[in-house]
């Protein structure tokens, strides 16, 4: 019995020298392994961090680009808002203009108007040439 339990000592021995040696390689292997995933995460974070930063650069130009736009227009409506007064006030004037004169013509007609019931005032009922003289 003394040999089986030798022999089952041995094996037990072999087995965990075995284990041993097993673990032995694989728990550097499995350290590289896990290293390695750390360092693609990092290299994953930087790329993340490089696009994000390319990103607020891309957004910040547009922004660049949106207010520059906006100045743009805001000239052109402040532009064509001082041309559209120019105009107005021109159009204004040309009706003052116009009521000027239409109120000078009324003026004129008014007086001649005067006249001409003046005149029918001096027109004798009985007069030379008629049949009653």
């Amino acid at each position: 019995m003394e040999t089986d339990t030798l022999t089952i000592m041995s094996f037990l021995l072999a087995i965990f020298v075995a284990t041993a040696t097993l673990a032995a390689l694989i728990v550097p292997a499995i350290r590289r392994l896990d290293k390695k995933i750390d360092d693609l995460h990092a290299g994953v974070d930087r790329k993340i961090e490089s696009l994000q930063v390319g990103v607020d650069k891309r957004i910040e130009g547009l922004d660049e680009k949106i207010e520059g736009v906006q100045a743009k227009l805001e000239a052109k409506i402040e532009s064509v808002q001082a041309r559209l007064e120019a105009k107005i006030e021109g159009v204004q004037a040309e009706l003052r203009m116009v009521e000027r004169r239409l109120g000078d013509r009324i003026d004129t007609l008014s007086d001649r108007v005067a006249r001409l019931e003046g005149r029918v005032f001096e027109v004798p009922l009985h007069g030379a040439g008629t049949e009653a003289d």
